[in-house]
């Protein structure tokens, strides 16, 4: 071959020797992604508990009437049962703890190629629009769905510039999941985190009644951030959709000044959308007892909670302002 020149007969078969080996090892990388992809997305979408479900169930069989989106503040402060008694209307809480605006814009536009849901309630996390790499990283989330779901590519490029070329790799959208997957297909979530159409309740109480401080502090706005809030807005007005934007309450100190919430709800104000403001309502300011933590209400709080805020969006559907 002349590629050899005038290389020796050992010399060559060498080169040949070495060709050969890369040759199979790189098959050999390929079967075992390409066979062990296939088996976490095939036990992956066999879950019927857990996180990973719901994210699942939310993207693709949902049809309630009153979609709720955030993070876990709305997974375990709404209460869909206490929210459909009041409202006459099914519900379901699509919230999921860690992820960011990202993510919720990401359910909505999933939601919205199957049906369209008649009211939406993002729930505003503090802290919302502060630049943070983790709110990218978390978009990770919805990499299981890019093949199923084109309409989250966007999203799922804000990750980086090279998630398409990782995206070849049939395993790359399940890494660090085995564990979650593996309880999501014994059910062990089932009985550690039992759920109520989305909804994770807690149980315990705060131990004393200790505010944290949360005074203003302003800081750089992340854009991208900021425009996504911005696309769930005009999404929900394209489609027709009742969109009210919530805060929900915490047990922090002046938490009603904090920057993000400031901003997101000027940005609804001038949108002409609904915010409703529970940073400091009755009974949750002063009433430690209705809070697991400073930042989440345990079931009772959620069920004074929802139904308060069912009445809230109620009364603004028959008299909208």
């Amino acid at each position: 071959m002349w590629i050899f020149g005038k290389w020796s007969q050992m010399e060559k078969m060498d080169i040949i020797k070495f060709i050969k080996r890369t040759l199979l090892f790189f098959l050999a990388v390929f079967l075992l992604d390409f066979t062990a992809g296939h088996a976490m997305r095939y036990f992956y979408f066999k879950q019927n508990s857990g996180s990973l479900y719901r994210t699942t169930f939310a993207l693709d069989s949902t049809k309630a009437e009153v979609l709720v989106i955030g993070s876990s503040r709305a997974s375990r402060h709404y209460n869909p049962e206490v929210m459909q008694e009041k409202m006459g209307m099914s519900v379901y809480n699509a919230g999921q703890k860690g992820n960011h605006i990202f993510y919720h814009y990401g359910i909505l536009k999933a939601v919205l190629t199957r049906y369209k849901p008649k009211v939406v309630v993002l729930d505003l996390l503090y802290d919302e629009f502060k630049p943070e790499q983790d709110s990218y990283d978390r978009i990770s989330t919805l990499l299981p769905y890019y093949d199923s779901h084109p309409e989250l590519m966007e999203l799922i490029q804000l990750r980086g510039p090279y998630e398409t070329i990782k995206l070849r790799s049939r395993l790359y959208p399940y890494n660090s999941l085995i564990l979650p997957v593996i309880n999501g297909n014994l059910g062990l979530d089932k009985k550690r985190e039992p759920e109520i159409k989305g909804f994770l309740p807690l149980d315990a109480v705060m131990a004393d009644s200790v505010k944290k401080n949360s005074a203003r502090v302003e800081y750089p706005l992340d854009s991208m951030k900021l425009k996504t809030y911005e696309k769930i807005i005009s999404t929900c007005k394209e489609a027709g959709i009742s969109l009210f934007i919530v805060f929900s309450p915490a047990y922090l100190d002046d938490i009603i000044s904090n920057y993000s919430v400031t901003i997101g709800r000027e940005m609804a104000v001038k949108n002409n959308v609904p915010f409703f403001d529970f940073a400091e309502s009755a009974p949750f300011m002063n009433d430690y007892k209705l809070y697991s933590d400073n930042v989440h209400l345990n079931s009772k709080g959620a069920a004074i909670f929802s139904r308060q805020v069912a009445d809230s969006i109620l009364n603004h559907l028959k008299n909208p302002r």
